[in-house]
């Protein structure tokens, strides 16, 4: 899907007080609340999910908890830090993750793709490490004995059919491909994907809002300049960051690492949590907590203003915070 500044924007009517600043310990709360409820909401039958499916879906929120807080241990060191930087980096990942989830809430399908695409990336890395080590015998009886059990539990848990595995093999190495047709494992789509495939109006919207930002954060996954010189500006023993008062350096540090990895990791748990609304509308404790998380995030941020405005607003069919 292609993206345009045009498509995605969202007039604000109202402000934030940009005083406020922000208070991590009930941020940290609106996460472990909105985790825990999301978490036991999944423990009940909905639609056409089965037991392993939800349990899967389950741990995704649990992953985002426990990267929450590695955030918070990275950003601990301060603007003296330069390691608090890649902060960034697993705010990318919180935020990736509404674009996997606002998929997999809609079908059951795509949860499968995600469950056999993981596989498949698990399995072809095996295949490399057998092909180079299959003569060694040091390696046969981790190969054999160990690595490829594990794979086939796996594989029955993904839900990995044997011709989809033969076709992986006969693609990679060059095997006999299964009788009739191949059988390919399709990959998850990536978030600029992902939303051309999410088929609700208000989620789409909301996605749309926050590819930007998650765009942004790529930059600190993928090498970009702009981490070299982030971390310059931090590192005392550098020329360049004497470019810029202390202040200046405090400052941008907040706004642009502290601040911004924390909340958008809030954020996209509290986001991720609203989405499951959808597929159990009747569970008053997620309701509830989700609700008082935006109430929290309504006021500190224009980004959550704007989310809450395109997409949880109507999810959840109550009034503004306030």
């Amino acid at each position: 899907m292609v993206w345009k500044v045009s498509d995605c924007i969202h007039p604000l009517s109202s402000d934030i007080d940009p005083t406020g600043g922000l208070d991590v310990k009930l941020l940290d709360a609106s996460v472990n609340k909105c985790v825990q409820q999301a978490e036991e909401a999944l423990m009940k039958p909905a639609g056409a999910y089965d037991e392993f499916q939800r349990w899967h879906l389950a741990q995704i929120y649990s992953s985002m908890k426990h990267t929450h807080f590695s955030i918070r241990l990275l950003v601990q060191g301060g603007s003296t830090d330069l390691r608090t930087v890649d902060s960034l980096c697993l705010a990318r990942l919180q935020v990736e993750t509404i674009f996997n989830l606002c998929l997999m809430l809609e079908s059951t399908s795509a949860l499968s793709t995600y469950l056999k695409d993981a596989w498949k990336k698990q399995y072809i890395r095996f295949l490399v490490e057998r092909e180079e080590c299959n003569s060694l015998p040091r390696f046969k009886a981790f190969l054999f004995e160990h690595a490829l059990p594990l794979l086939e539990k796996l594989q029955e848990a993904a839900g990995v059919s044997a011709e989809e595995r033969q076709t992986i093999e006969a693609d990679h190495v060059g095997t006999a491909q299964p009788i009739g047709r191949p059988q390919r494992i399709h990959p998850f789509p990536t978030p600029a994907k992902a939303m051309g495939k999410v088929t609700c109006a208000e989620r789409k919207r909301m996605l749309c809002r926050l590819y930007p930002e998650y765009n942004w954060l790529c930059a600190f996954a993928h090498g970009s300049p702009l981490v070299s010189l982030m971390k310059a500006t931090l590192d005392p023993r550098e020329q360049f960051r004497k470019q810029f008062t202390s202040s200046q350096i405090e400052e941008t540090w907040r706004k642009e690492v502290g601040e911004r990895s924390v909340f958008l990791s809030c954020l996209a748990v509290v986001q991720c949590s609203t989405e499951l609304i959808a597929l159990y509308p009747g569970e008053i404790e997620l309701c509830r907590v989700v609700i008082e998380a935006w109430n929290l995030l309504y006021d500190q941020s224009l980004l959550a203003r704007t989310l809450w405005e395109v997409r949880s607003k109507a999810l959840l069919g109550v009034i503004d915070p306030r």
